[in-house]
């Protein structure tokens, strides 16, 4: 066994093993890691369905038995118009000439009042899309009911220098 700052490497057929108890010497790598940024782009809605927001990366899988973890933050401004009003966030998953499906849903907040909220739609989300296709990832919003929208910048109560949304997707 060699072991220096780029790892340990295995002599062919030796095992490693603790206690007695032989270590797996295999296991999951990463294999890619795309990386995108929404920097300002603002998308309103009213609708009661999911609407893509500006944020969303693709990645081709390997392998169709590959998994990808999803990790993504955006920042999101709600502004109820009256009454009780909820918000949903979601990561959409395209499949290149297959179905969109919604892997992942999270709720935002419920308010009563017509103050602006800012919630932070964080999403670590590991997901088998079982194919070999491009796969586009995207963050989704929508309400039940009242004045919604996401944003990373343009509301004038977030800070634009610190509010870029990112979407990171690892294939493993």
């Amino acid at each position: 066994m060699d072991i220096d700052d780029g790892g340990i490497d295995m002599a062919s057929g030796m095992t490693v093993a603790i206690n007695g108890t032989d270590l797996p010497t295999t296991g999951g790598k990463v294999l890619q890691v795309v990386t995108a940024l929404d920097t300002g782009d603002t998308t309103a809605t009213t609708s009661t369905s999911y609407v893509d927001t500006n944020l969303g990366a693709t990645i081709t899988p390997a392998n169709s038995s590959n998994k990808i973890l999803v990790f993504a933050n955006q920042i999101q401004s709600f502004t109820p118009t009256g009454g009780e009003r909820i918000s949903m966030s979601a990561i959409e998953r395209s499949i290149s000439g297959g179905a969109d499906t919604v892997i992942h849903e999270k709720f935002m907040g419920s308010h009563a009042t017509t103050t602006a909220r800012h919630p932070v739609a964080s999403f670590i989300h590991l997901d088998s899309p079982s194919t070999t296709s491009a796969t586009t990832y995207k963050i989704q919003s929508k309400l039940g009911g009242g004045a919604f929208r996401h944003n990373e910048n343009a509301d004038a109560t977030i800070d634009s220098s610190s509010s870029t949304g990112t979407i990171t997707l690892i294939e493993i």
